[in-house]
């Protein structure tokens, strides 16, 4: 992933992975400085309902985090949870 924001590349990703017409999972994200700044704001652009929208209609099944280390930061943990909560299936 990029050291500033992710969130074009994940849209583009799964839409070219879903035009094979399988079920696609995102894994293994975490920004490449590891920051969470950059984490929190991904997560606060990905977590929307336009969003989401988009990535659930072109495949997205699953999300995965590459470690937890940056779900240690409570503001973080916080912002994937309610995102969890509120688009989880």
């Amino acid at each position: 992933m990029q050291s500033d924001s992710n969130v074009k590349d994940i849209l583009d990703m799964v839409k070219i992975l879903g035009s094979y017409g399988k079920p696609v999972m995102l894994a293994h994200y975490k920004p490449a400085n590891g920051s969470n700044e950059v984490f929190n704001n991904d997560m606060n652009k990905l977590f929307t309902d336009e969003t989401m929208n988009q990535l659930i209609s072109k495949g997205l099944f699953a999300f995965s985090y590459m470690d937890y280390n940056l779900l240690e930061n409570e503001t973080s943990y916080q912002i994937v949870k309610n995102g969890i909560l509120k688009y989880g299936r």
